[in-house]
């Protein structure tokens, strides 16, 4: 998976996934195999995502590497990887859960108490040891930098809080 920084937006989701694809130079860009300029669309898909009283759908863009054959979805970085929750909402959930607190979902109703308690227990068992290994204070203060995502990134070449290991590069 492709992404790049991108502040999260809850509305219009396909708008700025839209100007956030238009934004990268795909030509410039490099595999993990390592080779660069080798990237052209293969295709697309529908993403879900939950935000208020609906599930909004995003047309995700696929692209191939010329050299390799490999695949890749092009992600923003507030879209998880096999999520349908936004990074920001999952960030919100660990929080609470950190400062002893409950995450409330008055405020999205499709996010569900199951929801919440799949993300704590996928945060505890795969992310809480190693966000405390690289923050530089607080875990409840880490989450909350801006450069989260890139030093998740530069530690563990991954998106912060995917589950399922797959190959995930980061633009910035």
């Amino acid at each position: 998976m492709i992404a790049k920084k991108l502040a999260a937006v809850k509305k219009n989701f396909q708008k700025h996934y839209d100007l956030y694809v238009g934004s990268l130079d795909l030509t410039k860009k490099q595999c993990s195999c390592m080779a660069a300029g080798c990237f052209v669309i293969h295709g697309y898909y529908l993403r879900y995502i939950k935000v208020a009283f609906l599930l909004y759908d995003i047309t995700i863009v696929r692209v191939k590497c010329k050299s390799c054959g490999k695949t890749h979805a092009i992600l923003p970085s507030w879209i998880v990887p096999h999520s349908q929750i936004l990074l920001e909402d999952m960030i919100e959930m660990i929080t609470a859960y950190e400062e002893g607190t409950v995450y409330k979902i008055n405020n999205n109703y499709k996010i569900t108490r199951k929801d919440v308690n799949y993300i704590i227990k996928k945060y505890k068992r795969h992310w809480k040891d190693r966000l405390l290994a690289i923050a530089d204070g607080p875990v409840t203060e880490f989450l909350r930098s801006p450069g989260l995502i890139q030093k998740v990134y530069s530690f563990y070449k991954s998106a912060f809080l995917q589950i399922k290991r797959s190959s995930y590069l980061l633009f910035s």
